[in-house]
């Protein structure tokens, strides 16, 4: 009997001492981290949302702006984000720039919002810190979250993401093509669109209208190929959310006829690109 106890007491006290250890690391990266988000809330104006956002330039722009968009961002996380921004009452945040485009509703960003999946997984390390009691059952239960991905999380710091840079140019079909795959097949019996991104992109339309701040919803260029490769109905699902939303501007580049020479892959804009059309965006956002 001595010798059981003595065996548990080996294999209790280290998963005590590890989940102290990970409790007060998490404490202190919260407190470190709403640091950096009280210093975000300083800027006028603030680029978010996925991949497609990064791309745009805060330096071309003439208010005072940061690029807080990460890469296949639902937009629960940017939710979540720009809520952990405005907690600064003083804050001075009062344009908006986010991305939106009829990929932000296609099936792969189901996949981000699930933990079963790879995505979902990858999710939760890289924005564990935006789950809390409120969140939680919007996302999973804490007892559900998985192990690993839920260690990861709190010893990482959340991913702010911002500003990338590409000078590839005129991408092949190959790359186009393995894009549209990864972003539009459907696995299983999950639905075509991704009906969460909706309801959280009117959260955050709700949540900017109440908080006094202008809303851009920016759809940057597609490259041709890629465009034609895509179901209309995702198109028409895109413009009805976007239709449904009360108070926001519609920065469309969606039907330029953009040179290859200026997208980095199949929607993205590479450096010579992204300085064209953060000089564009900025134009409209200063009228």
């Amino acid at each position: 009997m001595r010798q059981l106890g003595k065996r548990l007491l080996h294999f209790i006290i280290p998963a005590i001492i590890f989940s102290v250890i990970s409790i007060v690391f998490y404490l202190f990266g919260r407190i470190r981290v709403n640091s950096e988000f009280k210093d975000i809330s300083a800027y006028e104006c603030l680029i978010m949302g996925d991949s497609q956002m990064q791309r745009i330039n805060p330096g071309n722009f003439t208010v005072n702006t940061y690029n807080l968009a990460s890469s296949a961002e639902h937009f629960y996380f940017t939710y979540r984000k720009l809520l952990n921004v405005l907690k600064n009452k003083d804050h001075n945040i009062k344009k908006i720039v986010l991305g939106a485009a009829p990929h932000s509703f296609s099936p792969v960003y189901s996949r981000l919002f699930d933990p079963g999946s790879a995505e979902g997984k990858n999710s939760l390390k890289r924005y564990l810190y935006y789950l809390d009691k409120t969140s939680r059952e919007n996302f999973v239960k804490f007892s559900d979250l998985p192990f690993r991905e839920t260690a990861i999380g709190v010893f990482r710091k959340p991913e702010w993401g911002g500003l990338v840079e590409s000078e590839k140019a005129d991408p092949d079909i190959k790359i186009v093509n393995r894009t549209f795959r990864m972003q539009y097949a459907v696995k299983g019996n999950e639905d075509k669109f991704s009906r969460s991104q909706k309801k959280y992109l009117n959260m955050i339309e709700e949540l900017c209208s109440a908080s006094n701040i202008d809303l851009y919803i920016c759809s940057t260029p597609y490259h041709k190929e890629y465009i034609n490769k895509i179901d209309t109905r995702y198109f028409d699902y895109f413009y009805t959310a976007i239709r449904e939303l009360k108070n926001y501007y519609h920065i469309d580049f969606l039907a330029d006829e953009i040179s290859s020479d200026l997208m980095s892959d199949a929607n993205h804009l590479n450096t010579f690109g992204a300085s064209r059309y953060s000089k564009r965006i900025n134009e409209i956002i200063e009228l």
